[in-house]
């Protein structure tokens, strides 16, 4: 955001005038404070005070989404990337709260992935109380809260004091077609499977494409 600082200038007798106003313009940069690799993931700790709805699009742009948490292994991952926030001791921090890729309806969090909520949440004690009715939007405490290091907690979607957590998914390293090559008559068709690798991939949407749907036409 934009901020004036006015500078002053005083004589002996204490009296002072405006020398200067200088007028600066703060941007976040998608500072990484830390991050953390598991199981082909990265995880990226980032320190910007973003709403929620920024944090998901500078995510989306850097290739990656708002981590989410689908196993006891992401959430031990999670809660040390929120114990390195404190930079100065327990008794400084970056963000008391940092943005996850879930939404939370009548205690339920549902990940803006589509991935199964299968994993049992780890609530911090009171959470999730939607205060005012207005919290749908997950997140998770650092150290320097004193609430837990990790622990959830749901908040507004306009919240502009926290930071956020992305998650970028493994590449594909291999795409196997079997079988690799098919000579088709006239009205005949064939089936085609397609292996992606690694196996923890999370999206496998395959986009088929015909040439010359002249000659050949495929259906998904």
């Amino acid at each position: 955001g934009t901020y004036a600082t006015d500078i002053y200038v005083f004589d002996t007798a204490e009296n002072y005038a405006v020398y200067k106003t200088l007028i600066v313009n703060l941007q976040n940069v998608g500072e990484e404070w830390s991050s953390v690799s598991w199981n082909g993931h990265l995880y990226r700790l980032i320190t910007d005070n973003l709403s929620w709805s920024e944090a998901k699009e500078a995510c989306e742009k850097a290739g990656g989404h708002l981590a989410t948490i689908t196993s006891e292994e992401e959430q031990q991952k999670i809660e040390w990337l929120c114990r390195q926030d404190s930079g100065y001791g327990n008794t400084r921090y970056q963000r008391e709260l940092y943005y996850l890729g879930g939404t939370v309806e009548d205690g339920k969090v549902s990940w803006i992935t589509g991935e199964d909520a299968i994993y049992s949440p780890k609530w911090s004690e009171g959470q999730p109380d939607n205060y005012n009715n207005e919290e749908t939007i997950l997140t998770v405490y650092s150290v320097g809260s004193g609430k837990g290091a990790g622990t959830w907690n749901d908040m507004r979607t306009d919240s502009n004091i926290c930071g956020y957590i992305m998650e970028i998914e493994p590449t594909v390293t291999s795409i196997t077609l079997s079988p690799d090559k098919i000579t088709l008559q006239p009205g005949e068709s064939k089936k085609i499977s397609v292996t992606l690798k690694p196996d923890n991939i999370f999206s496998k949407k395959i986009i088929w494409k015909s040439d010359n749907t002249a000659v050949v036409t495929i259906d998904d």
